[in-house]
């Protein structure tokens, strides 16, 4: 345990992914700065110090149960009791059950351990299920119109991309401007020719210039939100549900 950088755990001791059980071990070091002022002449380690240290071994179960794809962070703690005491040298034997928690109970703003879902249990990604198989089936750009063969070249002065090869089923005005669909798009305004994005409607599709800025698509403001502060993406996953293609 390396107290200074928030190393907490030792050795994972047991670990059960289809029983989500785990259980570590951590060895409290006899000598630490921290100790230094909590307290001194009476060296104790931190309560808040324990809470991290059962946080970061739920983190490890958690990471087994989610097979490493997804990172877990501590958004919130109900509730926390310490019952007794931790001295500098004392081996802790940290244990911790349950798996991926159930998703309702974290409000806008929290950060999801869990994918989002649809009715069935199934994972939804940001390319929706009916519009990613049409693309492996159509094998062309959503803005291409059905049947045609790829253009020539040409510089495209659309700031906005028109939705031209939608497949069939797609719910009414969800979203209402189609070229908000997340899929494949072929071309813009300033990058064009065999170039592709996302969605046809983009700030990242053409220069930043003036009154034709429009705005991030829901690709780039994931990305954006994954380096700037991830417990945001709760709040953007509610939104993005308002217009996500899928029936």
């Amino acid at each position: 345990m390396q107290l200074e950088y928030f190393h907490m755990i030792d050795r994972v001791v047991d670990l059960n992914v289809d029983a989500k059980t785990i259980v570590v071990e951590a060895l409290v070091p006899k000598e630490s700065t921290i100790f230094e002022g909590h307290f001194p002449g009476y060296p104790l380690m931190p309560g808040v110090l324990l809470i991290e240290s059962m946080a970061q071994a739920s983190g490890w179960l958690q990471l087994g149960v989610l097979k490493f794809e997804r990172m877990p962070i501590l958004a919130a703690v109900k509730e926390a009791k310490v019952r007794g005491s931790v001295f500098p040298g004392d081996l802790m034997t940290i244990s911790g059950t349950g798996g991926t928690p159930d998703p309702t109970a974290y409000p806008a703003g929290s950060v999801l351990l869990c994918p989002v879902r649809d009715k069935s249990g199934n994972d939804l990604n940001l390319i929706a299920p009916i519009v990613l198989d049409y693309l492996a089936t159509a094998q062309e750009p959503l803005n291409r119109a059905k049947a045609n063969p790829a253009p020539v070249c040409d510089f495209d002065l659309d700031k906005r991309q028109t939705a031209r090869n939608l497949p069939d089923g797609l719910p009414r005005c969800k979203p209402r401007k189609k070229n908000m669909i997340v899929g494949l798009w072929d071309g813009g305004k300033t990058f064009h020719c065999g170039v592709y994005h996302p969605t046809g409607f983009c700030m990242m599709r053409a220069r930043i210039d003036g009154s034709e800025v429009n705005g991030f698509c829901t690709v780039c403001r994931y990305y954006m939100v994954d380096l700037i502060d991830p417990t945001k993406h709760g709040k953007l996953d509610n939104e993005y549900a308002k217009y996500y293609p899928q029936p």
